[in-house]
């Protein structure tokens, strides 16, 4: 559920009152946890219950020409290799920053056991999905890019 404006009888939002609430003090917030159900986590996280990999590309990320979505889905592999997916979370800011000016990662043969998925918006080209290895190679995975190196900030908002 999200809160919105209130509306008049045609149906328009009612704005005018939300200024003078926008200038009270917060005094206390509640954490409101909302399950989903499982066709709802793509559409209200822009990422499924079930880890998707990017295939590795040759294009290069470039600044200002994308928007990268404020939630993430977590997933864990197991010693046995299935991945199961470990729950949705709305980040409390944006990734976008955060891309900008990663640098290319190197080559590392090390198997990311937490990843983080997302999805980035490319100017005229739609939405593609992301993986971010929160350990292993800790690399930014954007389909049909080059792997980015994450850095620390990334890996501790998405973690």
């Amino acid at each position: 559920m999200r809160a919105s404006y209130p509306l008049d009888e045609c149906g328009s939002p009612k704005v005018g009152g939300i200024a003078e609430i926008e200038k009270l003090d917060e005094v206390s917030r509640i954490e409101h946890v909302v399950q989903l159900t499982p066709d709802a986590v793509p559409e209200w996280m822009g990422c499924t219950m079930i880890r998707v990999v990017p295939e590795i590309g040759r294009e290069t990320l470039i600044a200002n020409q994308y928007w990268v979505r404020d939630a993430v889905c977590r997933y864990i592999t197991g010693p046995d290799g299935n991945t199961a997916f470990a729950g949705a979370e709305l980040l409390e800011e944006s990734l976008d920053q955060l891309f900008t000016d990663l640098p290319s990662a190197d080559e590392c043969a090390a198997v990311a056991s937490v990843t983080a998925g997302t999805s980035l918006s490319l100017a005229g080209a739609g939405t593609i999905p992301v993986l971010i290895e929160i350990d292993g190679c800790q690399r930014v995975l954007i389909d049909g890019h080059i792997p980015l190196q994450a850095s620390s900030d990334i890996i501790a908002q998405v973690a």
